[in-house]
């Protein structure tokens, strides 16, 4: 299924990248305007845009894939590789 979004989520501009739905502003005129929209798109756009919130879904936020990142990060920082934080 597309993903109907507004902009004050943190994948916004993920979901865009991907064509994985709409984003509107936060409020109930834009969300009306927004499920309005997605009900005039053809089913083929649709599952379209559904199959794209899925591989968003699976390549952006796999959690195997999250731990490894966090645990290069984690290496890095411990082995004297990664970004420091500057103190004063």
């Amino acid at each position: 299924k597309p993903t109907l979004a507004t902009f004050a989520v943190d994948p916004d501009r993920k979901i865009m990248e991907y064509g994985a739905g709409l984003l509107v502003e936060a409020n109930v005129d834009q969300i009306r305007r927004g499920i309005e929209q997605l009900e005039h798109r053809s089913l083929a756009e649709l599952g379209e845009m559904g199959r794209n919130a899925v591989k968003l879904v699976s390549q952006e936020y796999d959690w195997t894939r999250t731990a490894s990142s966090l645990l290069q990060l984690y290496q890095g920082v411990f082995s004297g590789r990664g970004s420091r934080v500057a103190t004063s």
